[in-house]
């Protein structure tokens, strides 16, 4: 019997190598493609093929369907490529016994042994399986085992190599095993649908050809899974589960709380996704709070981390999914239990979603996209419930706010409605550190006027709040409101000592500032902040009624003081007026008539004075610069009441002032000076020492100390001769143009009426 033939390609610098691995057959060795097609012949037992970069082994392929064909490969062409070419793959890579293994593949030589097949069934990197003449499957290896769910090829062996196919596939199954025995022939690869260990069903590519197992006729079958088939299969299975995620997202609509939301997302990753171990986090201060989790996810595996950490963190600060096939070699990971792959889905701004495995590589490119999608779906739930959440809580807000403001709007002075304020924002805005904080103009800074009693406890005593040593009054000149939800990093406080982690504050006009604070960060949201806001409005809006109001009402009272004054005050030169006519008419002499006519003076300048000093209920008008000097000349010349002396100091001393109005009041001090001291007065006019004012004197006996306080109010006054208005007249002119007005004794012991608040400007010109 002579030896089995076989032809064989391989390029030009490996041939003489294939060469010496077929000594043992009658070979045929070719570098060229074209010469190993005409080689081929009936009596040719296999084709092999070292396969060359420019895939003319391919060529050589197609022109021997029938032939058992072998291809040596080091990796390029692939075995899958080689097994849709109708051939069977040979590893040929560097340090491999790539000859012995051919040798065991070949049809039998004198040689060959039936262990050497055994050994290159067991080491081909594809699935293969050799039937004999009964259809009993004698060799399987670990590839085989592997593609079907075994752990084992021996549990393979020995059965009816068509039993694990498909009924519909069975008869065309067992028809091309007997063909290959019956006529020694390659069959055409052909589609067949197998069942695994699973029962799953498993679409492989057959391709069978004649082979010899210990000298008797056999069937090596290699099997390569369809993967078009299974994409196509995977494509349903993810439509499917698409289709099944979404009547999960129509269920998450029925949700009501977030919980829920986290529920039901987690349930699906189990049902649909088939993920055993899954966690929801919300994000809270900064770190993760776990929301739900599977029941198959121990509690010691589940940590608090910060929203910056591991593998989880890392995804929800870049907004990316991250799919990690080895844990224990990332970088990234802050290991949690003995778990090898996660996958990890950012839940935008809110959170995140986490599923894990203890195995590595779990979690493929369809879960990623899978698991998004119902992420995605769960996080519009929980944005919707937020929202919803938001609307009820300022509904609820705005309406407490609307009864506290109508409770507010009853407070009669400024210190009722800070207190209502403040109950407000306990009782009505859930924020127990509160307090109202008072403008105080003369020391310039904000004082506490009224504080929560927690927000004593935990704050303790408020020192002054002054300009530019705290937050408060920063917000209080600037008019904007302040949130200051990190405290921690916030410079400019005025106490860094607290323990408070956030601060509202919000202005008052012109009053303060209302402060609410809280031991925790990010405690005030949006809700808190457009709900302080509109308390703070409101606050305000009540604070001008009641000042108007206590305005109205001062005023009230003061024209009630002044019309019973002027009542009195004119009663007594019309009863005087009245007695002298009686005298006259008795007497008919002139002397009662001139004191009629006296009295009747009186009257005249009584009415002037309250008719001026009506019209100081305007502002003074435009204001200029003024030289003292000239307008206290100008009064001078016009007060009745005798010559006098009128010095003037500082001649180039000029002030902003509505030069009307302040020659009235020199006048009026002028006039009070001559009707208290007589007409040999001296009135001397001057700038204060300290250049912020100015000041009227004279030389008379001056007004005692314990009376001062009393010469500005209206009616009053120490002579029988004088309207008790003109020292009134004077405070309102100065009180027009922003000064303050104090009596004070003169260096020769008389009367200094000093005004300050006084602004000081260049002379006008020709002054």
């Amino acid at each position: 019997m002579g030896l089995p033939r076989v032809v064989a390609f391989a390029p030009r610098d490996r041939r003489n190598a294939l060469a010496d691995a077929l000594t043992s057959y009658d070979a045929t060795v070719v570098s060229d493609a074209d010469a190993a097609r005409d080689a081929l012949a009936p009596d040719v037992h296999a084709v092999v093929c070292r396969a060359d970069a420019d895939g003319e082994w391919k060529r050589v392929l197609t022109a021997a369907p029938a032939i058992e064909s072998f291809v040596l490969t080091d990796g390029d062409p692939a075995p899958d490529d080689v097994t849709a070419a109708n051939a069977t793959p040979v590893y040929a890579g560097d340090g491999w016994d790539w000859a012995d293994a051919l040798t065991a593949a070949l049809p039998d030589t004198a040689n060959g042994t039936s262990d050497d097949y055994a050994r290159f069934i067991e080491q081909a990197p594809v699935p293969i399986v050799v039937t004999d003449a009964n259809g009993v499957v004698r060799r399987a290896n670990a590839a085989t085992a592997g593609l079907f769910g075994y752990d084992d090829p021996a549990r393979i062996e020995g059965n009816d190599a068509t039993t694990p196919i498909h009924p519909a596939d069975r008869d065309e199954a067992r028809e091309r095993l007997e063909r290959v025995l019956e006529e020694c022939v390659t069959v055409p690869t052909t589609a067949l649908t197998f069942t695994d260990l699973d029962d799953n069903p498993v679409r492989v590519l057959a391709a069978s050809a004649p082979a010899t197992l210990d000298g008797e006729p056999a069937v090596r079958t290699i099997l390569l899974p369809d993967e078009s088939y299974e994409t196509r299969r995977e494509l349903a299975e993810s439509r499917e589960k698409i289709a099944a995620i979404h009547e999960v997202a129509v269920d998450l609509e029925t949700a009501t709380t977030v919980s829920e939301v986290c529920e039901r997302a987690v349930r699906a990753a189990e049902d649909i996704l088939e993920f055993d171990l899954s966690v929801i986090d919300s994000v809270r201060d900064g770190r993760f709070e776990v929301e739900y989790t599977s029941e198959k996810l121990p509690e010691d595996d589940l940590a608090h981390m910060p929203s910056d950490a591991g593998l989880l963190g890392t995804a929800y600060q870049t907004g990316e999914t991250i799919v990690t096939d080895r844990v224990s070699e990332s970088a990234d990971a802050d290991p949690q239990g003995p778990y090898e792959s996660a996958l990890s889905v950012p839940m935008g701004e809110w959170g995140a979603f986490q599923a894990v495995a203890v195995e590595p590589a779990a979690f493929d490119e369809s879960d990623e996209e899978l698991a998004e999608i119902l992420v995605s779906h769960a996080h519009v739930a929980v944005e919707r419930i937020e929202r919803q959440q938001d609307l009820r809580e300022r509904e609820r807000a705005f309406s407490a706010l609307h009864d506290a403001t109508r409770e507010m709007a009853n407070a009669n002075t400024e210190r009722e409605v800070l207190e209502r304020a403040v109950d407000a924002a306990v009782e009505t805005l859930e924020m127990p550190l509160a307090g109202a904080f008072r403008h105080d103009p003369d020391n310039g800074c904000l004082r506490p006027a009224v504080v929560t009693d927690k927000g004593q406890d935990v704050v303790g005593d408020h020192a002054p709040l002054r300009k530019g040593e705290s937050l408060a009054y920063d917000v209080f000149t600037s008019g904007e409101p302040g949130v200051y939800n990190d405290l921690g990093a916030t410079d400019g406080r005025a106490n860094p000592d607290t323990s408070l982690g956030s601060e509202l504050i919000l202005p008052l006009g012109d009053v303060g500032v209302l402060l609410f604070g809280s031991q925790e960060r990010d405690a005030f949201d949006d809700v808190a902040v457009t709900t302080g806001r509109v308390l703070a409005a409101n606050t305000t809006t009540v604070l001008d009624r009641v000042a108007r109001e206590q305005e109205v009402a001062a005023e009230r009272e003061r024209l009630d003081e002044f019309a019973s004054i002027v009542a009195h005050d004119l009663r007594n030169p019309l009863n005087t007026a009245s007695g002298f006519l009686e005298l006259a008419r008795e007497t008919e002499g002139d002397e009662p008539l001139e004191r009629v006519e006296d009295a009747l003076e009186r009257m005249d300048h009584l009415i002037e004075d309250v008719l001026t000093l009506a019209r100081q209920g305007t502002l003074a008008g435009d204001q200029t610069a003024v030289a003292l000097v000239d307008a206290a000349r100008d009064a001078w010349q016009v007060t009745p009441g005798g010559a006098g002396t009128l010095t003037a100091r500082d001649e180039s001393l000029a002030v902003l002032a509505d030069r009307e109005r302040l020659v009235e009041l020199l006048g009026n001090l002028f006039e009070n000076a001559k009707t208290h001291v007589g007409g040999d007065v001296t009135v001397t006019v001057g700038e204060l020492d300290d250049g912020q004012g100015f000041f009227v004197a004279d030389d008379g006996s001056g007004v005692h100390a314990s009376k001062r306080d009393q010469v500005f109010s209206h009616g009053y006054s120490t002579s029988d001769a004088g309207t008790g208005f003109g020292l009134s007249i004077v405070e309102s002119i100065a009180e027009a143009h922003g000064w303050r007005v104090n009596l004070t004794e003169s260096e020769s012991g008389g009367a200094r009426f000093e005004f300050r608040g006084v602004t000081s400007t260049a002379s006008p010109s020709g002054a």
